[in-house]
């Protein structure tokens, strides 16, 4: 929580933080599919519980499976920008307090934070209010 309150004064921005929380909700409803849904399954498979061919419960699995592996993608650009939100930071020659708190105006950040709201616009939308008057 700390290093997330940090990220956010250094770039002056939650937006980082809010797209954290839905790839957290992301993993853990996919997590619990996975352990609760599946393993559920073939247990009852196992004893006897209900009627379906190993091959019918994999094929079903490995699509449910597919379709979360390409829902969660859309957090890799979350990756990304915490990649390249170090490497502007790195680039900081002579860092003192003041350079760090002038980071937030830094224009490659400013576009990158744009292409974030931009880009997962349905993920922040619960997240980011809008402007007063907007």
């Amino acid at each position: 929580m700390v290093a997330h309150n940090r990220l956010g004064d250094l770039i002056d921005s939650q937006v980082i933080w809010h797209l954290y929380q839905s790839a957290m909700a992301f993993v853990n409803k996919a997590n619990n599919q996975i352990l609760n849904d599946y393993v559920e399954t073939i247990r009852l498979k196992l004893i006897k519980r209900i009627v379906l061919d190993p091959q019918e419960i994999f094929s079903e699995a490995h699509a449910d499976l597919e379709k979360l592996d390409s829902e969660g993608e859309r957090f890799a650009i979350l990756s990304h920008a915490l990649h390249k939100i170090s490497q502007n930071f790195e680039k900081q020659k002579e860092l003192t307090f003041e350079k760090a708190s002038q980071f937030s105006n830094n224009p490659d950040l400013q576009k990158l934070l744009a292409h974030l709201k931009r880009e997962c616009a349905d993920d922040l939308k619960d997240f980011v209010q809008p402007t007063p008057g907007a």
